[in-house]
């Protein structure tokens, strides 16, 4: 239930910070709106603009009714290409190209057809260029008829492709987003976890010496008391650095001591560069629980823990050992499940957590967080 409401308030919060962030590319009328839609249709057209004044330039004499033409022309083609893609846009042709490409043609011929239809009485009737009989031959027709097709073909082609990528540059930045929350709400989930599982433990062992030793009680209340404020201040940061981190441990075994007496010993041997460097917080904390749960409790006399960290090949390599051997069949506990995920979510897939048996009577967890 935790993760799956961290999940829906992260994901419509990330959604929502998306779309402020990103005015709304699709009009109510389903059109696109954005400026790189206008941008395309201009630089399109006033190419072709370009290029129809050039090529009449160049193969004959370029009148002032030529221009008019032109320009008409190259109106009506802007005007009906405004209109396919708004019909395109709301059509959701933008789901393949495949299937784009002989519905594209079909309406290439159709808007050819119409823009005949448009531009000549214009031409004709508007500015007397040309006679009825010279637009309506069957040269004429043909020759309108290719060159518009042609053009909304090339014009239906590029527009298409450029929707396509745009429609995939929005799903990927949306998967991006969405993976991004489902890890967040993960991490917030497994968060929350670690405290109480270490509250618990810490109460248990208070439980059974308010009656046995009411001073040491208190003294574990104390201890407790600047752990739980660690614990809480930490969960606020993604990483602390290992001094950090080791300061709250060495707390949590003087507060274990207290219980296991002398039948805990532990020892603590931390390079200087990796004492500077950053991990998940409670992770150290987690694996040391973890030894002193499965390893020296479970033994008579108790038994040794040592902690030893370096920085090796780009990672910081924790090492915490304990005494004892692990089962034939060893279960995965929930201290090292949990910091083995957070592990995963905060330095990728290249930070290992694993238990071994190093000797005959040590067991050790080893830890490899990678520092970039």
């Amino acid at each position: 239930m935790l993760l799956a409401e961290s999940l829906r308030s992260e994901t419509g919060y990330r959604m929502v910070q998306w779309k402020m962030n990103n005015p709304a590319e699709i009009s109510p009328d389903g059109s696109m709106r954005d400026p790189s839609h206008w941008f395309f249709q201009t630089t399109f057209w006033l190419c072709w603009l370009a290029i129809a004044l050039l090529f009449t330039l160049v193969y004959g004499k370029l009148t002032a009714k030529d221009v008019v033409a032109i320009l008409v022309l190259g109106a009506g083609f802007f005007l009906l290409s405004e209109l396919m893609s708004r019909y395109m846009t709301r059509r959701g042709w933008a789901d393949s190209f495949r299937s784009q490409a002989p519905r594209t043609l079909a309406m290439s011929v159709i808007g050819s057809l119409a823009l005949q239809g448009m531009v000549d009485p214009i031409l004709v009737l508007g500015f007397h260029i040309g006679t009825w009989s010279e637009v309506l031959s069957s040269k004429a027709i043909a020759g309108w008829a290719l060159q518009g097709t042609l053009m909304f073909w090339c014009w239906g082609s590029i527009y298409s492709s450029i929707t396509l990528r745009r429609r995939y540059q929005r799903s990927e930045m949306e998967r991006l987003q969405l993976e991004a929350a489902v890890q967040a709400a993960e991490l917030r989930a497994l968060k929350s976890q670690v405290n109480p599982h270490f509250l618990f433990n810490c109460l248990n062992n208070l439980r059974s010496l308010v009656v046995e030793d009411p001073e040491r009680a208190r003294d574990m209340m104390l201890r407790l008391s600047e752990l739980l404020r660690y614990a809480l201040e930490v969960s606020r940061h993604e990483r602390v650095t290992l001094e950090q981190e080791l300061s709250v441990v060495e707390a949590y075994l003087e507060l274990e001591s207290l219980q296991f007496e002398d039948r805990l010993h532990w020892e603590m041997n931390v390079t200087p560069e990796a004492s500077r460097a950053q991990l998940p917080p409670m992770v150290v904390q987690q694996l040391v629980e973890n030894a002193i749960k499965h390893g020296i409790s479970k033994r008579p006399h108790g038994g040794e823990i040592l902690v030893s960290a370096s920085v090796s090949g780009g990672a910081l390599v924790i090492d915490v050992e304990n005494s004892g051997q692990l089962p034939a069949t060893p279960g995965s506990g929930f201290g090292l499940e949990n910091a083995r995920q957070r592990l995963r979510l905060l330095s990728g897939e290249l930070a290992r957590l694993t238990l071994s048996n190093r000797d005959s009577d040590r067991v050790a967890a080893t830890a490899s967080i990678p520092l970039s």
